[in-house]
């Protein structure tokens, strides 16, 4: 496992083999092929991640978090407290979705729960994998 901490400063993964962790206190993160459990964490900055394979969990205070995984496999949790997410994950997986924001743009396949304008919380697909975002801002999960 990939351990990266920084208190002032941007950090970038490439290629974590057996999970990574990355955090800093001011700076964005950005994570490009990572497998296994993923772990972001920044107070001030934009996450962004491309091709990752297995779980994240990923939050910042002030910024973004926005990427795509090419294969889920436990769990997918993103928070930011004043952002916005913007997320890609396979198609027609099985998702316990529990999905908050001020403006919700995420497609409800085979939907059993409930959703109103910021709050989706149910099953899409029969169910699975957890999926929970939240945030001040606006949320889109799309399916690649």
């Amino acid at each position: 496992m990939l351990e990266v901490k920084t208190s002032d400063g941007d950090i970038h993964v490439t290629e974590a083999g057996s999970g990574a962790s990355a955090s800093t206190s001011d700076g964005n993160i950005s994570i490009l092929k990572a497998k296994g459990d993923i772990k972001a964490k920044t107070s001030d900055g934009d996450i962004t991640f491309q091709d990752l394979e297995g779980a994240l969990t990923a939050s910042t205070s002030d910024g973004n978090i926005k990427g795509n995984i090419q294969r889920l496999t436990r769990e997918l949790s993103a928070h930011t407290s004043d952002g916005n997410i913007n997320i890609a994950v396979p198609a027609n997986l099985g998702l316990d979705l529990d999905i908050k924001g001020e403006s919700l743009d995420v497609p409800l396949t085979n939907f059993s729960g409930r959703s109103d304008e910021k709050h989706i919380q149910g099953k899409s697909n029969g169910g699975g994998i957890r999926v929970n975002l939240s945030t001040s801002g606006n949320v889109r999960l799309t399916y690649n």
